[in-house]
């Protein structure tokens, strides 16, 4: 009876073993989304915390976009923006600046003269409010912004 319970005791921690490894084997998606891209193929071997997909979260959709420097002085985060879809027929989206780069992109090696000052160019993220589902990744925008309140 001793040698039972022994060998019921090693088959459950075998059964125990084989579930913990099946669950390692299985991708979980911390939330809803649409795959914009694979880092890896289906049966690739990857090491702990690398990238397998890239997620996009289709619950809060946004558009990047790039000001000159010269405007980026008349903008702020919180200002009310239009967005309107290529191709998708319908009213402007609401949106809201969420983002304003503090750092030039496109920067020039030595931006000395006004000439090359125009090619400073920095990063906005416009939070778009979606309630149709239209908006997808990739998908090309036109972004108006609302003026300031004087």
């Amino acid at each position: 009876l001793s040698q039972a319970r022994a060998e019921l005791a090693n088959a459950q921690a075998a059964f125990d073993a084989v579930l913990a490894t099946a669950g390692d084997l299985v991708l979980e998606a911390p939330t809803d989304g649409v795959v914009l891209g694979r880092s890896a193929e289906p049966g690739e071997v990857l090491t702990p915390g690398a990238p397998a997909l890239t997620l996009g979260d289709i619950r809060r959709p946004w558009v990047r976009l790039f000001l000159p420097a010269r405007d980026v002085g008349r903008i702020r985060v919180g200002q009310a923006a239009r967005v309107t879809l290529d191709g998708v027929p319908g009213p402007a989206f609401e949106g809201t600046v969420a983002i304003v780069n503090p750092r030039a992109e496109f920067t020039p090696r030595a931006a000395l003269s006004e000439e090359e000052r125009a090619d400073l160019m920095f990063g906005v993220r416009v939070d778009v409010r979606d309630t149709t589902g239209a908006i997808k990744p990739g998908l090309p925008a036109t972004v108006t912004l609302e003026p300031l309140a004087p």
